[in-house]
């Protein structure tokens, strides 16, 4: 603990791993991540003790009783389990949730579970009959977080909603909410005439950009949690969004009205894209599955052979295939026509972003492959790995090739955008661009100019050629252009705080984690 030197490393062939936990004692480790199976560990003799399987779907979160030996687990298939540490046996499953559970907390006492979901809500569960007996509604977004406060009957929680809230135990009530603010966008499209940017943010919204003016043309409202796809089709008339409320939305482009909700999908839906006739509509989602939307019909095919959440669902550019990747490292090549698999390409790691090359005969990867940040480069046709470059840290999130083939970009957790020659492997530009997590990069029609986009809440122009930053499109934050340099009274973590949501002076403020 004192100098970071690794001590041990314990090795599992299960695929990433999402959660741990000790045991109260410091005996037990147990482990659990996407193949759905719990590990329990020796921490002494740093041995596998037992293996426990039930769960159907990723486990996102472990933590053990504190007062006896049991272990209560959470999991993408929307169930809590709560198991004998000394058997390895399940003992109950606790089900209500109607989306991923994505945290745990026991009361201090032992007594009480409170589980987290995507659902937005909160349940407390009582251990001893396994009945749920609190639900907890409030919150407008997945809750993510659980924590309860020392010495006080109550319980915090955190959302994608940017609130935190207290509840009181006994009666289920919320009684207190802090506000948040932050602005993250995750999704990225150009218009087919290169007139408008299409971004999908975290408040639900999807914005139209004007590029020339840099101002929002118009907002499109809808969704029920936040946008993580987005997809202009190539006649210009339609838009495509992917939402974590499991929904899928068409828009008319040019009026703004959703015109369809495709409902099908049990998993937020990470990724939307239109075939290039138009006439279909590929969608990924954490529910493993790939769905093929006939939008002239009105039906849809499922292909469900991932056995991980999938993170790109991307069209070939003759509109022949789709390739589909998923966070346990595959990546499946389908032909549309009737969904026959052509390709498999496997990773030792998640893929979190995928995209065809212009010519159709290439598709690059970005993969954590082996614990490293990589591009891997594969050849659609023979079936082969090409390349691997590598240079990024953290997940690569965004991918997109120049027009002709002879440059990629890709952006990812460290912010940084990246020039590759793909032929040769060689990085040819790196740029600081996002001051937060970049979660997408795109090119534009004529190839001339790079958009990126982050969870800084800004999507960021740069010219294709020279690397050269051009522009900042932001939407207005709550105190814009607020001048607030003559303003007395306010400390200086106070302006600080002010400026960093928009308003102007007070430069020499003291940032408030100082």
């Amino acid at each position: 603990m004192r100098t970071g030197t690794e001590l041990h490393r314990l090795q599992t062939r299960g695929g990433r791993i999402l959660t741990v936990a000790w045991s109260p004692d410091g005996r037990v480790l147990a482990s659990g991540g996407l193949d759905s199976v719990i590990r329990l560990w020796d921490a002494e003799q740093r041995t596998l003790l037992r293996e426990l399987h039930g769960h159907r779907g990723e486990i996102t979160k472990l933590v053990f009783a504190p007062d006896a030996p049991l272990l209560a687990s959470g999991s993408y298939d929307q169930a809590v389990r709560l198991w004998e540490v000394e058997t390895g046996t399940c003992r109950t499953t606790l089900e209500g949730h109607t989306g991923a559970v994505t945290n745990l907390a026991w009361v201090p006492d032992g007594r009480t579970l409170a589980s987290a979901s995507y659902d937005t809500t909160i349940r407390l569960w009582d251990r001893q009959s396994g009945q749920c007996r609190h639900i907890l509604q409030g919150h407008r977004d997945a809750v993510t977080s659980l924590a309860f406060m020392t010495g006080r009957d109550c319980l915090l929680s955190g959302s994608f909603d940017r609130t935190v809230r207290t509840w009181e135990l006994l009666s289920g009530q919320n009684v207190r909410t802090m506000q948040g603010y932050a602005l993250a966008l995750f999704a990225l499209a150009w218009s087919p005439d290169g007139r408008f940017l299409l971004s999908g943010s975290s408040e639900a919204t999807l914005t139209l950009w004007d590029v020339t003016t840099r101002t929002p043309a118009q907002v499109l409202r809808g969704h029920s949690q936040q946008v993580n796809a987005v997809a202009w089709s190539r006649a210009g008339n339609r838009i495509a969004s992917g939402s974590s409320d499991q929904t899928v939305r068409i828009w008319d482009a040019q009026t703004g009205a959703c015109t369809h909700i495709l409902q099908g999908h049990t998993g937020l839906v990470f990724s939307v894209d239109w075939s290039p006739d138009g006439r279909w509509l590929a969608s990924g989602s954490y529910d493993r599955s790939v769905r093929l939307w006939d939008m002239q019909e009105g039906t849809s095919r499922v292909g469900s052979e991932h056995t991980g959440p999938i993170s790109a669902a991307v069209w070939s550019p003759d509109g022949t295939q789709v390739a589909s990747a998923s966070e346990n490292g595959l990546i499946l090549v389908w032909r549309a026509a009737d969904g026959h698999l052509l390709r498999r390409f496997e990773h030792v790691g998640v893929v979190s972003a995928l995209c065809w090359s212009p010519n159709g005969d290439q598709l690059v990867s970005g993969a954590i492959d082996g614990g490293k940040s990589v591009l891997h480069i594969w050849n659609v046709q023979q079936g082969g790995l090409v390349r691997t470059v590598a240079g990024h840290s953290g997940l690569i999130w965004g991918i997109d090739w120049s027009l002709e083939g002879d440059i990629l970009v890709s952006t990812g957790a460290n912010g940084t955008l990246r020039w590759w020659n793909p032929e040769q492997g060689v990085n040819l530009a790196t740029v600081p661009a996002h001051d937060a997590w970049a979660r997408a990069v795109r090119v534009s029609p004529d190839g001339k100019t790079v958009a990126s986009c982050g969870e800084d809440g800004v999507i960021k122009l740069w010219d294709m050629q020279s690397h050269q930053y051009l522009a900042t499109l932001r939407a207005d934050r709550p105190y814009e252009r607020l001048d607030i340099s003559e303003t007395s009274g306010l400390t200086n973590a106070q302006q600080a705080a002010l400026r960093a949501l928009g308003a102007l002076g007070a430069e020499n403020a003291t940032p408030p984690w100082f």
